[in-house]
């Protein structure tokens, strides 16, 4: 029970797939549950921490009597419980929730406070199922062995063991996906890589995998057989945390992002069949006759995702927003907020398939926008063709593209509170790391790399624009790069301001379009409804 042995309860949630699978953050908040997050709990005021995405989504949904809105980070999480909680007060928090270095980074800014240790999920939330488990292998180049990377961190840093504990990073060692689990397909468990190149895989499900497999309660006991075992304490929850582990980066993380040709082939063919899906889903929209509501929208999206061949479930929930909700960057529909699209719907949406990940936008008007809705699609879209157009030196980052989205914005005093871009995986989370387009993204840019292009503008209350495809980075020449947009779904004309369109962007996007229809195979009513709707 709350409060039983603590004044205090610390609680965040990321967007781990291991932390994601419980709904801990909206049973603390009365139901406001976003994808990153934290709450501090406390008698008689409490905070919720949130980033760009979700600052207007709290305004709108948290009881501001109970809960003040922050920012979601460490340091505003410590000054919030400084400035308003007595020292000595008791902090309760669950170690599975918190990596290792963030849980030291608490204790120790936080050191005039008791921390004690709870187990949230089972007080809060219901225990997970093994039976879920449905485990396939993906198909990848298989001469490369993955296990190497780890080899190498184990002999740079000259360690006994390494250990993965990142679930993304175990499933793409293993080349195995987990069909049942929401929204990304992977399961729990932790890799213990020895430096004689055992391999011993932890989880208290059933596995069938050929390796050497333990429980997870095995695990703290054969850690501590090695003097030293490296691990990624950015991602290592602190239930692991031992004297002999030493911080080593995940050496998966980059070349995870680095798709072979094997990978990036499959992501292609998903990546038609997925715009397929969203071309088919915006006929419906257009043609239907009755009332429409964002949950129809919700419900009509994975209908037609369900139609393609390989679709096995949402990449991340729906986000259908309708006129002044778009404005709410991750806005989730609900039976209680649902509404009737009037004129706008802001659709983010994405599918898992056999093999590969999808993430798409589109802002759809169902009636003429108004001049300026269409200013602000019109410059949103200018800054989507500059970042599928650049071409860049190799060693770039996506901290330097970033403003080649923004510009436009920035001439009329606008901007948005999310990333341009972020990595995408294999058949793995819809949000990879560590590459990106952002102002803090300063990972090189390479070839074979995945991601979203997404810029966006949000007018409180008013309105939102949200327009994204996804972009494989290729090789433009011996030492530059280029963007190689994947996603093939038409824009809204209705929305574009063409006279603020320069001649090469009008020509990007009349080539888009055309690539709509050589490259897709759609039905006959539907490709004869897509040339309607991209003549200018």
């Amino acid at each position: 029970m709350l409060f039983q042995n603590y004044d205090v309860l610390l609680y965040q949630k990321t967007e781990s797939p291991t932390t994601s699978r419980y709904d801990i953050l909206g049973k603390l908040t009365g139901g406001f549950s976003p994808s990153a997050g934290a709450v501090v709990i406390a008698q008689p005021r409490s905070a919720i921490f949130v980033d760009g995405r979700y600052t207007l989504a709290a305004q709108n949904c948290i009881d501001k009597n109970k809960f003040e809105i922050a920012e979601f980070k460490k340091s505003a999480i410590i000054n919030w419980i400084k400035e308003n909680i007595l020292a000595g007060s008791t902090i309760a928090y669950d170690a599975a929730f918190f990596s290792i270095e963030e849980l030291e980074f608490f204790t120790a800014n936080l050191n005039e406070y008791r921390f004690l240790a709870i187990d949230l999920k089972q007080e809060l939330a219901p225990p997970y199922s093994s039976a879920q488990l449905k485990l396939i292998n993906v198909p990848t180049d298989n001469s490369i062995d993955k296990f190497d990377f780890i080899y190498k961190a184990i002999e740079e840093n000259e360690l006994d063991a390494y250990l993965v504990s990142d679930t993304c990073s175990v499933a793409w060692l293993l080349d195995f996906r987990n069909l049942n689990e929401k929204f990304t397909p992977v399961f729990v468990g932790h890799l213990l890589i020895t430096k004689s190149h055992e391999i011993f895989l932890y989880t208290d499900d059933i596995c069938p995998i050929n390796l050497a497999t333990k429980t997870l309660s095995a695990l703290l006991k054969d850690i501590s057989v090695f003097a030293k075992v490296g691990a990624d304490k950015n991602q290592t929850p602190a239930t692991i945390n031992c004297n002999n582990l030493v911080h080593v980066n995940n050496p998966c993380a980059l070349p995870q992002s680095i798709k072979n040709d094997v990978e990036v082939e499959n992501i292609k063919v998903v990546a038609k069949k997925d715009s397929v899906a969203l071309i088919n889903f915006l006929h419906w929209f257009h043609n239907c006759e009755t009332p429409i509501f964002e949950l129809d929208a919700v419900e009509k999206v994975h209908y037609f995702r369900a139609q393609q061949d390989g679709f096995i479930g949402e990449s991340f929930a729906t986000i259908a927003a309708a006129d002044e909700n778009a404005a709410v960057v991750h806005y989730a529909p609900s039976i209680e907020s649902n509404k009737i699209i009037k004129n706008v719907l802001l659709l983010d949406s994405g599918g898992q398939y056999k093999y590969g990940t999808t993430d798409i936008t589109r802002t759809i008007a169902l009636h003429s926008p108004t001049l300026k809705e269409k200013l602000y699609y019109t410059l949103v879209l200018k800054g989507h063709i500059a970042i599928a157009n650049a071409k860049f030196p190799k060693g770039t980052t996506g901290a330097q593209l970033d403003s080649f989205a923004r510009q436009f914005l920035w001439q009329y005093n606008a901007d948005y509170g999310h990333s341009t871009g972020h990595g995408i995986g294999y058949m793995l989370h819809v949000h990879e790391g560590p590459v990106g387009i952002s102002k803090s993204s300063n990972v090189p840019l390479q070839s074979n790399m995945l991601l979203s292009n997404e810029p966006g503008y949000y007018l409180a209350n008013n309105f939102g624009i949200r327009l994204e495809n996804m972009m494989i980075v290729q090789n433009a020449s011996k030492n530059f790069l280029k963007f190689d947009t994947i996603s093939l779904v038409p824009f809204d004309v209705k929305f574009i301001d063409f006279s603020l369109l320069t001649r090469p962007e009008l020509n990007w996007l009349r080539t888009y379009h055309k690539k709509i229809l050589t490259e897709l195979d759609l039905e006959p009513n539907v490709r004869n409804w897509v040339r309607h709707q991209i003549a200018e």
